[in-house]
């Protein structure tokens, strides 16, 4: 197993702060997932223990935290069955919207997929990362992580693992940017 975990990785390549001072401990956010829309490439056990893992780094950072994941939101369905090359991002969001307002949510944070390469028994990735300020509707930060990882033996290897390289990244690259 040791020998597995040597061939995940995730880290960020770019990463931009728009809005200087931000703090989000204390707020609460609502993460789009739609990495499930790669779910063959990457499984379905992976996604569901980097949404819990997204949850339980946020908490601890005193952020209430919710997932919203795109393939069981209306505008996923539709996607899944349409097989439509365009990825309805904003049908999704605005599915919730009302849900934000009704809980004065602060923030969101949208998670992409915006690339996948498979080679062999090798999956890369590529993540966009969005967090906007909802009552603005405005893109406070954003970033771009690459991820890899071997698929020896069956696509659930390893999940927790590789859930947590892109989560660690995630929360290293937020905490480099001062927002905790």
């Amino acid at each position: 197993m040791v020998f597995l975990q040597g061939c995940t990785s995730n880290k960020f390549v770019a990463s931009e702060l728009i809005q200087e001072d931000l703090k989000l401990t204390g707020t609460n956010i609502v993460a789009y997932n739609m990495l499930d829309i790669r779910a063959g490439e990457l499984s379905h056990q992976m996604l569901g223990s980097l949404n819990r893992q997204l949850i339980s780094e946020f908490e601890k950072r005193n952020v209430d935290a919710v997932v919203r994941e795109f393939r069981r939101s209306d505008a996923g369905t539709a996607y899944v069955v349409s097989g439509s090359g365009r990825i309805p991002l904003r049908e999704f969001v605005t599915q919730y919207a009302q849900n934000e307002q009704d809980t004065s949510v602060k923030y969101r944070l949208l998670i992409i997929p915006s690339h996948m390469t498979i080679s062999g028994a090798w999956r890369f990735f590529d993540v966009t990362w969005i967090l906007e300020e909802v009552s603005s509707d405005s893109t406070v930060w954003r970033g771009v992580s690459q991820g890899e990882h071997l698929v020896s033996w069956n696509i659930d290897e390893m999940y927790e693992a590789r859930a947590s390289q892109i989560v660690e990244s995630l929360f290293a690259e937020l905490e480099r940017s001062n927002m905790f």
